[in-house]
């Protein structure tokens, strides 16, 4: 309905935070150029990612694992419970009522259970839009026992504008012909929705449809509350260095959120890249991502 569209775009607005004047300046993507980045690391490292809504970090990191495990890193992606139900099945009824919440506990498990059985191990959590929220709490709750943070066009914490007209429109199969419904049913994104919100027209049109077709029914709960509801992360407690990663033409994720999460936080560095949401994953574009995440661990940690 035409009336739940605007209240949606009331509640929206209402959930936007402040703008910070800390504000720090984004650097240019050549943090160790020249120097040999094709040496395996001295250090042992244990890289666990999480994905953003939709998506199964198996399968969205797979690249992203193959280059950093070709460096001497161990690498992990967890995927969610639940997130397994391809667009053309049905998914379990109650996946629409799991919240951001229930996968912080269940990521929180994953970690603890990760740093146990790798004594030794320099810890780096990675987290790509819903992902980038979850990566921000785990830093929260585990503190100096996280080594390092990359942040990849992630999702927004309380307090912190994610508002933008793109993203609205990327959603508005449900904002606009399923009223306020679908926040306790499981969600999908059509086709159409996610080459417009996610990719842009360097992705061939093949790569589009084969990401898509691979995407998972996610929970309409936490879709509401990533607009909505976010989860609040007190930053004071994220004690290690923070890799804030963003993209130009992200059209879910606008560059003022990318900046403001990034100010958030006392030891963060920030970089753009031109490119869509789906940048880091890209068959071309992702490799400069993956080499600028490297030879910034690199530095920080002194692998």
């Amino acid at each position: 309905m035409i009336f739940a569209f605007f209240l949606s775009i009331i509640f929206f607005t209402a959930s936007c935070g402040h703008v910070s004047q800390n504000i720090p300046k984004p650097i240019c993507p050549t943090i160790m150029e020249g120097k040999d980045l094709t040496k395996k690391i001295s250090e042992k490292a244990l890289v666990i990612n999480f994905g953003g809504i939709f998506n199964q970090p198996s399968k969205t990191y797979k690249r992203f694992n193959e280059y950093f495990q070709s460096l001497g890193y161990e690498c992990v992606s967890v995927d969610m419970p639940m997130r397994d139900t391809l667009f053309d099945k049905v998914p379990p009824h109650e996946l629409g009522r799991v919240t951001l919440e229930d996968d912080l506990f269940y990521a929180c498990g994953r970690v603890t259970y990760l740093m146990n059985s790798h004594p030794g191990y320099l810890i780096i959590l990675v987290g790509h839009s819903k992902g980038g929220v979850i990566v921000q709490k785990l830093g929260e709750i585990f503190g100096n026992k996280v080594n390092a943070i990359v942040l990849l066009d992630s999702a927004a914490p309380d307090g912190i504008s994610s508002f933008s007209f793109t993203g609205l429109w990327t959603f508005k199969e449900l904002l606009i012909y399923d009223s306020i419904s679908w926040r306790n049913e499981p969600v999908s994104r059509s086709l159409t929705a996610t080459v417009y919100g996610v990719f842009d027209d360097k992705v061939s049109p093949e790569d589009a449809f084969n990401a898509w077709k691979n995407l998972v029914w996610e929970s309409g709960r936490i879709l509401w509350q990533l607009l909505f509801d976010k989860l609040p992360v007190n930053e004071s407690k994220v004690v290690c260095p923070m890799l804030v990663i963003g993209a130009t033409n992200d059209r879910l994720v606008p560059s003022s959120t990318t900046y403001e999460i990034a100010a958030k936080y006392k030891h963060s560095t920030l970089i753009f890249f031109e490119g869509p949401h789906y940048l880091p994953f890209d068959r071309n574009r992702g490799p400069q991502v993956w080499w600028t995440i490297d030879s910034w661990l690199r530095q920080e940690l002194a692998l």
